[in-house]
């Protein structure tokens, strides 16, 4: 079982693990995949900086960095920052999903069990590349 830690949206701060096992992804994946990403700061609601930051660390070490748009917070602000931007989304130096996935990650008409095929999907072709 691989674990990711995530941040769920209306947890502030508050890390989630989402397990994936480890044969449907590949054993030496290296990415981040982001849910959600919201605290409350004097009563409102508002960006996770915490799950900003893992983001650009994530990504100036070259990480694979997979958002779940839908779930709003943080994780929709980095895919929104993703969308149209240079970088490998297939073979051993992919970092981000196609803007394809990225759109339909970010579909909030999605339910859950096309967000799971589609995020499987991206995982099982990375853990082929590498």
């Amino acid at each position: 079982i691989m674990s990711f830690i995530t941040y769920a949206q209306g947890q502030a701060q508050r890390p989630h693990a989402v397990d994936v096992p480890a044969d449907r992804v590949g054993a030496s994946f290296r990415g981040r995949v982001f849910v959600g990403g919201t605290t409350t700061v004097n009563g409102s609601v508002a960006l996770a900086d915490g799950v900003l930051e893992e983001a650009k660390l994530a990504k100036a070490a070259g990480a694979f960095l997979l958002p779940i748009g839908t779930t709003g917070g943080a994780a929709k602000v980095i895919a929104d920052g993703l969308l149209g931007s240079v970088g490998a989304t297939i073979g051993p130096n992919a970092i981000r999903p196609t803007d394809s996935e990225l759109r339909a990650l970010g579909d909030p008409s999605a339910d859950a069990a096309k967000l799971v095929d589609i995020t499987t999907t991206i995982l099982k072709r990375l853990g082929k590349t590498y």
